[in-house]
């Protein structure tokens, strides 16, 4: 299982050495990057209706660069969010946290087939809570159920990629790894994220099947998709999903409103639902609406 690892990780690594030779204004290498800042107030006072005051403060970070030419074709991203709310009650709680880093290194085969070597990488900032009111006192118990690099998923896979014109691509990787990592003792020490208990660290060798969709479906308005399956070869009844759709509509050179929907399901994870209903693994979703400052670069 480390060979293919070690063999995603050799290739990309070539082509940054490759990359490096060139001279770093050539046209063939394109970046990009953007900074959103968003804020949010609500205030009540005497409000008939009912309503708590809060305050909302959130960040997100993309950068991209790529390098193409006839025959090869580098794309290196990473996206990062994180946000947090003050409600007057509640205190200070995080409500977004998001770090993925994807590097992915095609050699063409045909004019829409290539050789694909990828790495996808992803985990959070700082720590996360599950809040519960104790049924008997009354207070606000909280529990860790997850840090940085608890958990945290390595994927590296190689396959060939299919892709019809800039916007869609689909990838099929009959060699794929996914790497599942807990450091925090007492999430490793419950098995937390389907590690063994007492492990950090769980390897399952599979496929993996990857559908990547980015294109300005209208002036000033550009969607972003990205799904990622993963299926074991010793379990292929169950198969681990993880979608990623990002909508930005830009209002002008500094103001824009963008929509993060995060979609996942994975076998080894219980869900997690204020009333306990949820006993076993479940759908798991997660959207962000932000109105904020935008900055491109």
């Amino acid at each position: 299982m480390k060979i293919i690892a070690l063999l995603a990780i050799m290739i990309i690594a070539n082509s940054f050495a490759y990359g490096q030779d060139e001279n770093p204004a050539d046209t063939l290498w394109k970046k990009s990057g953007n900074l959103n800042i968003n804020m949010q107030q609500n205030g009540f006072s005497n409000w008939a209706n009912g309503g708590e005051s809060s305050v909302a403060l959130g960040s997100a970070f993309n950068y991209s660069l790529d390098f193409e030419d006839d025959d090869t074709n580098w794309h290196n991203s990473v996206d990062m969010a994180y946000g947090f709310v003050n409600k007057k009650e509640q205190g200070l709680r995080k409500n977004n946290d998001l770090i993925v880093i994807t590097s992915e290194f095609g050699q063409k085969l045909s004019p829409r087939w290539k050789f694909s070597a990828s790495l996808d990488i992803r985990t959070q900032f700082s720590d996360g809570f599950e809040y519960k009111i104790d049924e008997n006192t009354g207070d606000e118990i909280r529990t860790l159920v997850s840090t940085f690099l608890s958990p945290g998923y390595i994927q590296p896979y190689v396959g060939v990629r299919y892709k019809k014109g800039k916007s869609f691509s689909v990838a099929v990787s009959p060699l794929a790894q996914k790497i599942t990592i807990v450091t925090d003792e007492g999430l490793s020490a419950t098995g937390a994220y389907g590690v063994d208990p007492g492990k950090k660290v769980r390897a399952q060798f599979g496929s993996n099947i990857n559908v990547h969709y980015k294109k300005e479906v209208f002036e000033n308005v550009t969607v972003k998709s990205n799904l990622l399956i993963f299926g074991d070869y010793q379990t292929l009844n169950y198969w681990d999903v993880n979608y990623d759709l990002f909508i930005d509509f830009k209002v002008n050179s500094f103001l824009s409103t963008n929509f993060l929907l995060q979609a996942i399901y994975d076998h080894d994870i219980k869900g997690n639902s204020e009333d306990e209903s949820v006993t076993g693994p479940a759908l798991q979703l997660r959207n962000v609406l932000n109105i904020g400052f935008n900055i491109k670069f």
